[in-house]
């Protein structure tokens, strides 16, 4: 079956779609090289990154130690690679950005809302300028940097 997302399968997009619900906890994309990852909230809030990453190996799987197959450390960091992590949030959600998140492209429609969690604040920057965090689309090395006060 091609694509997938799957090593050597091809470029197919991964898309997810949450709807009419609350998430806490960070969305990663580490496979970068392979596919792009698009995420979209319809009516929802998310707490936690959005983000691309570096994933290392924890150990070396073994016989005896079988359950370190795929376990990975995630480092969050922008991408070289060609495909990255995508989010687009509809009118009605909201994301509360606790750790700096990097992606390729945001989509912020009117009425969406990113903001950091109370006492602390959000910046974002695409392809290194400043920029207002406000509806539009935006495409590029996005950086949304969590600031803890």
């Amino acid at each position: 079956m091609p694509g997938g997302g799957m090593p050597g399968g091809g470029n197919s997009e991964v898309k997810a779609t949450f709807r009419n619900v609350t998430l806490k906890g960070d969305m990663i994309s580490s496979m970068t090289g392979e596919s792009d990852v698009i995420v979209t909230f319809e009516n929802s809030t998310i707490t936690g990154a959005i983000t691309t990453s570096k994933a290392t190996p924890v150990g070396e799987p073994s016989y005896e130690k079988y359950y370190l197959i795929g376990e990975v450390t995630d480092t969050y960091c922008a991408t070289d690679d060609k495909y990255g992590i995508k989010a687009s949030l509809d009118g009605s959600s909201k994301w509360i950005v606790n750790e700096t998140s990097y992606l390729t492209g945001l989509t912020i429609a009117e009425g969406a809302v990113i903001a950091a969690p109370e006492g602390s604040s959000v910046t974002m920057t695409v392809d290194g300028v400043n920029k207002p965090i406000k509806a539009g689309d935006y495409k590029g090395k996005i950086v949304l940097t969590f600031i803890k006060s």
